[in-house]
């Protein structure tokens, strides 16, 4: 039985964090944030010697282009459609243009939180 869905938003500009941020919490979603960055980004600057490890982390200290990547559950497909209408309108987020993010979703069918 599906428990709900996983919103993956993946944004270019930091600044648009706040807006889907604020989105979210009108839902009570709670959210995780964290710093990425696109494959096509770190392989633009990268030269052919370096090594993957010794790579991605002078890629990330040279100021390459990063992105945030928010994820969070949501728990009904009706959630979620308002929640992905809301931010595309927010964001301009259309099918048909690139540059300044995109966001998926992906079925849950177990979840289980860790006592802290």
């Amino acid at each position: 039985m599906q428990k709900g869905y996983m919103l993956f938003i993946i944004l270019n500009q930091g600044k648009d964090v706040k807006k889907i941020m604020t989105i979210l919490k009108q839902y009570e979603a709670q959210a995780t944030i964290m710093d990425t960055i696109g494959a096509a980004s770190f392989y633009e600057s990268q030269e052919m010697h370096d090594t993957i490890i010794a790579g991605t982390r002078q890629s990330l200290e040279q100021g390459k282009k990063q992105n945030k990547t928010i994820f969070t559950i949501l728990p009904t497909e009706e959630t979620l459609e308002l929640v992905m209408d809301q931010i595309g309108e927010v964001l301009g987020f259309n099918s048909y243009e690139v540059g300044r993010g995109f966001m998926f979703a992906v079925p849950v069918y177990n979840q289980r939180g860790i006592k802290g």
